[in-house]
């Protein structure tokens, strides 16, 4: 179908109207396959009426697909209380009874999955059902949240080396070995699998922690092929030395990074500077005079306002100062760059940016 409807892209283009055409055949197939993209259309505008998309928010998962017209669709408590798991279950009873509870769940358009009661209907099952909930932990499962819940507050020595063995399979297990402080005892597994996870940013302080210089050049490339979370990245290689970067590699992440995104540019723009990029040191100050003049304005209009942009000011209030070789108080900065902008000169022994006279 598809190829039919790019032949008919084509060919729709090239033409204005019916009249044009001469052999009846063609005109036919043409009525046909404007019929088919008519519906193809309309399914597509239907699915995205219905289709309600998941942010998630922590631990919970809420639709953002039309949120003004968005109603909250969370647990079904009573059918959830229909579900019941036998006295002394088989493993094909403890399937059943997850089954039931996934159907259900994926009703909802609005996850707690820590305060949701499917999180403790699953730990009825027990430990001893371990392996059955790790079999769940598949993106395809919207329920899989329920289940990483479940495991965390069950999980034990007992099942430790099972959840340790079933992270080659699912790599957002390490988040329970973090939470368990199991580091050492997944030791193994985690070096064997990294080359494949590098660009699970939740990986990296566990990698980093193991000082293991076979590690160093995936751990690089995970900074010089992150397309997010780079400033996090650069600081926690930076717990080891052996781990260097050039300038020209800096500013090819530099210049990689959408200048759309705030959280990004500002965190990433200290860094660049440090290694002499001029253009993340002048956009350092444009981002604090702009963001902080657009603050000013919307607190005028509601004190209580919490603007976007706060939290990034306030870590390039004490950061900011890691390329300064100046004593200039945050609040002047602005006004002193602008007096200053042409005079700036990059110190290669200091990594800061100073006035030359």
């Amino acid at each position: 179908m598809y190829r039919k409807l790019a032949v008919a892209a084509i060919i729709l283009t090239s033409i204005s109207s019916y009249a044009e055409i001469t052999n009846e055949d063609l005109m036919n197939e043409i009525k046909a396959l404007r019929k088919e993209i008519a519906e193809l259309k309309e399914s597509m505008a239907k699915d995205k009426q219905e289709k309600n998309l998941i942010r998630a928010d922590g631990n919970v998962r809420v639709s953002v697909a039309q949120p003004e017209a968005f109603t909250a669709k969370k647990a079904d408590l009573k059918k959830l209380k229909e579900i019941t798991l036998k006295d002394n279950p088989s493993k094909v009873d403890v399937n059943e009874y997850f089954d039931k509870i996934d159907e259900l769940s994926a009703q909802q358009n609005h996850y707690n999955f820590s305060e949701d009661p499917q999180c403790k209907m699953i730990m009825k099952a027990g430990k001893e059902n371990a392996e059955l909930m790790l079999e769940r932990l598949d993106n395809r499962n919207i329920s899989q949240g329920y289940y990483k819940e479940a495991l965390k507050k069950l999980a034990d020595n007992k099942i430790k080396d099972m959840i340790i063995k079933k992270l080659s399979d699912n790599p957002s297990l390490i988040e329970l070995i973090k939470e368990k402080h199991w580091e050492e005892d997944a030791k193994t597994v985690i070096l064997a699998n990294y080359k494949n996870n590098r660009d699970q940013v939740e990986w990296l302080p566990v990698v980093v922690s193991y000082h293991e210089p076979a590690t160093y050049p995936d751990l690089k490339r995970a900074l010089l092929s992150a397309q997010y979370n780079q400033a996090y990245i650069y600081r926690i290689l930076s717990e080891i030395p052996e781990i260097t970067f050039t300038k020209d590699e800096i500013n090819r992440i530099w210049n990689r990074i959408p200048r759309h995104d705030q959280s990004a540019v500002a965190g990433f723009a200290v860094i660049a500077a440090s290694y002499g990029n001029r253009d993340a040191f002048n956009m350092l100050f444009k981002f604090i005079k702009q963001t902080a003049v657009r603050n000013q304005s919307l607190r005028m209009q509601d004190e209580t306002t919490t603007v976007f942009g706060d939290g990034i000011l306030e870590d390039l209030k004490t950061s900011i100062y890691d390329i300064l070789d100046c004593d200039v108080p945050y609040s002047e900065l602005p006004a002193w760059y602008e007096k200053n902008k042409d005079k700036f000169v990059f110190d290669e022994n200091s990594k800061r940016f100073v006035i030359k006279n």
